[in-house]
């Protein structure tokens, strides 16, 4: 069998970059370009002018700029709820990353706290890459990385504060579930919730199969999708922050406020408003009930 050397893998297979370029520009022209939302008015103004200048033959860009574009474009631009959402998220991301790791134990730490917090540790960047696919309207790609992201959540509760290397190698996460409901409540409510798309059956069609026009129609991403999507990305961080809250106690105090805004789980937490929030906007069952899960 031939090997393959670092730098052939590295030339075939390079990572795609990790921004998401969650702001585009000239998508109608077929022209389109990604960039990040927080990309200032100037460099927007920029590329719509190069874009300009393609599509109009200008040869120079500064008059494209200066003919087509207009001076104020993207200086006031409305923040909607979907990318509200979608920037708190991110953000929870990152403190959920840097405050993990600040949490871990300085001493040797048990056999079942290391799984648990390398589990942990994992749990934040599968919520973001959810939210991703959420973005684009998905809900059934978006589904089994959050169950999957729950399992691995309940599987390091049970494993953090036990020291057996043979319980901790028995134990299956899909088992776990039922002893989180000792901090949340609901919790085999979402896990049954994202259970019954993840089994895919005829229960679950009519979310994504239509009819129009009279003939059979499949759905491929929609508003209401990325809604409800975004709404369940928003319960995996609530159960992830009372998970830490359980294992680290008054450690965890400042990471919880700094995603919430408040240390109490209480109404005023911040992924509680902003799931009423997408229910209220959308006025689907399905968000309602979700907020159900975190009330």
């Amino acid at each position: 069998m031939m090997s393959v050397s670092k730098e052939d893998l590295l030339a075939n297979f390079r990572i795609h970059t990790a921004v998401d370029l969650d702001f585009v520009i000239g998508e109608s022209a077929g022209l389109t370009v990604g960039m990040q939302r927080s990309s200032s008015p100037e460099l927007k103004r920029r590329v719509l002018a190069a874009i300009s200048s393609v599509l109009l033959g200008v040869q120079s860009v500064d008059a494209a700029k200066k003919r087509y574009v207009p001076e104020d474009i993207f200086e006031d631009q409305e923040l909607f709820l979907g990318d509200e959402v979608s920037v708190f998220i991110d953000d929870a991301h990152d403190a959920l990353m840097s405050g993990i790791q600040y949490l871990q134990s300085l001493e040797e730490p048990s056999y079942g706290r290391i799984g648990a917090e390398i589990s942990l540790y994992r749990i934040p960047n599968i919520i973001r890459s959810a939210r991703l696919l959420a973005n684009r309207g998905l809900l059934l790609e978006v589904v089994p990385l959050l169950r999957q992201a729950l399992e691995m959540v309940s599987w390091a509760y049970m494993a953090f504060n036990e020291d057996d290397q043979k319980i901790i190698d028995k134990l299956k996460a899909q088992h776990c579930v039922g002893s989180l409901k000792k901090i949340y409540p609901n919790a085999g409510r979402i896990y049954g919730y994202l259970s019954q798309f993840t089994h895919w059956g005829r229960s679950i069609h009519n979310h994504f199969i239509g009819i129009e026009e009279g003939r059979g129609a499949i759905l491929n991403a929609s508003v209401e999708h990325r809604a409800i999507s975004l709404a369940l990305c928003l319960t995996l961080v609530d159960v992830l922050l009372e998970t830490l809250r359980a294992l680290y106690a008054n450690h965890s105090h400042e990471l919880i406020s700094n995603v919430q805004g408040c240390l109490a789980w209480e109404t005023e937490r911040n992924t509680f408003k902003y799931i009423e929030k997408i229910s209220v906007k959308s006025q689907l069952s399905e968000t309602r009930r979700i907020l159900e899960f975190v009330s």
